[in-house]
């Protein structure tokens, strides 16, 4: 880490016959399925590092650069460092020919860039990154990149309808050249779109045209695949966080947490961290219970430090986290002051499916605190944009829920799109406007 960018990206080329023998053993170990994924990962990637820096550059170095950023990035906690040898790994791919270039774009775009750049800009790169894979026969990195330009699609809140009509077509093409594992990581997405749409019978369970929810889970214990038996969680716990009383997304919050352990920092479990903390908090404002509080502040926490760290794809999440805690305390004007920075945070940044959530968050609050005005407002915008994102099921909840209170305007088109992207908020010019001390981390609201 002490060697400057320039240094690392003109390394020399690797010229030791017995070195290069060492990195290749390495690295078909590393692109052994006994391997991919495993915790014997890390140390492989850390040798391919420690080599291509002491005998000089080889064809591997970019991915095990890559891969090292995403791990100083997630496990390490060393996003500075991270994010500065993912920009290294794709300076180098410009010296190699013969190098899965794929493989390398795949682990930047999926597990560093979205951390500090609008999370929209990396689904060009990674769709590229797919079609040139399948092109070169670098297939762990196209279909990687397939599945990760679907996921980053998702999250990043763009309308369902199309991406549902993506997903089928890869889904055929993954088939064919029989990628199981990425077809596992395909399948809790599509159904979790699937369900919003409106396109299953109980749309809070990962259960219906693609997968059934227990035997997928149950397949993944038994093969002891921890990370997409994780990831399908994840998506069930946000099903339930939208569609089902606070309660029972609560209770698997609870198992969640306990299940998922470090990982790499894919937008899906960025999303999770967030989710872990809004859950908490609903349920603190509730229960008034301290366990409740004590997990809050676990996620807070972390979600406070990416988005000190200039991860400008979840302050609003952040923001939002903050105006449920001051719903434990404050005034009905400092909430509705707090929700509103919340809700335009994610407007300007285009996050038309979170930007929703905020408004039914603060609808839900003035509902609770008997305000039929401003929760009618709210919870109106609230269904109006669940519409514009394509939540079918959601806005049938809502219109179930809360009849009586929901306007019939129209919803505003055009909210959704990549142009709400460019209007991505600048973290740095938000932390001088907002003091992160602010929010509060204790748990001694518990008593009020």
């Amino acid at each position: 880490r002490n060697l400057s960018d320039a240094v690392l990206i003109a390394i020399p080329v690797m010229t030791n016959k017995r070195k290069i023998a060492a990195v290749e053993i390495i690295s078909f170990l590393f692109g052994s399925s006994n391997f991919r994924g495993s915790r014997h990962q890390p140390l492989l990637v850390f040798r391919l590092v420690q080599l291509s820096i002491k005998y000089g550059f080889c064809s591997i170095s970019p991915v095990a650069l890559a891969m090292y950023g995403a791990f100083l990035c997630g496990p390490l906690n060393d996003m500075k460092n991270g994010i500065r040898f993912g920009k290294i790994a794709l300076s180098m791919l410009e010296r190699v020919e013969k190098t899965d270039k794929s493989l390398a774009i795949y682990m930047v775009h999926t597990f560093i860039n979205h951390m500090t750049e609008p999370i929209y800009k990396s689904l060009d790169p990674l769709l590229n990154s797919y079609e040139s894979g399948m092109q070169t026969g670098e297939i762990i990195g196209a279909v990687g990149s397939i599945v990760s330009y679907c996921e980053t699609y998702v999250m990043a809140g763009l309308p369902l309808a199309p991406i549902e009509k993506d997903i089928r077509l890869y889904h055929q093409l993954l088939v064919e050249y029989e990628q199981k594992q990425a077809l596992d990581m395909l399948l809790p997405m599509w159904q979790f779109v699937l369900n919003l749409l409106g396109k299953s019978e109980d749309p809070s369970k990962l259960t219906g045209e693609v997968m059934d929810q227990a035997k997928f889970i149950e397949t993944q214990k038994r093969n002891k695949n921890s990370v997409i038996g994780g990831r399908a969680r994840i998506y069930h716990l946000e099903l339930t966080y939208l569609l089902c009383p606070i309660d029972y997304s609560a209770n698997l919050l609870v198992r969640l947490v306990a299940f998922i352990k470090t990982s790499l920092l894919c937008p899906c479990y960025i999303r999770f961290r967030c989710l872990h903390g809004l859950i908490a908090l609903a349920m603190a404002r509730k229960t008034r219970n301290k366990k409740w509080f004590k997990l809050a502040k676990g996620a807070t926490k972390q979600v406070k430090r990416w988005v000190e760290g200039k991860t400008g794809n979840i302050l609003h999440l952040l923001l939002l986290m903050n105006a449920e805690y001051d719903s434990l305390s404050k005034s009905n004007e400092d909430v509705k002051r707090s929700f509103d920075l919340a809700i335009s945070a994610a407007g300007r940044s285009g996050f038309v499916h979170d930007q929703a959530l905020a408004n039914e968050r603060a609808g839900i609050f003035f509902l609770e605190t008997n305000d039929e005005f401003w929760a009618s407002f709210y919870l109106s915008r609230a269904r109006d944009l669940y519409r514009d994102w394509g939540a079918q099921a959601k806005v049938d909840s809502m219109n179930g829920m809360y009849d009586s209170l929901l306007s019939s305007s129209e919803p505003k088109r055009g909210t959704a799109g990549h142009k709400g992207r460019s209007r991505f908020i600048d973290v740095s010019k938000i932390h001088k406007k907002l003091n992160f001390d602010n929010i509060s981390l204790t748990t001694s609201r518990s008593t009020h």
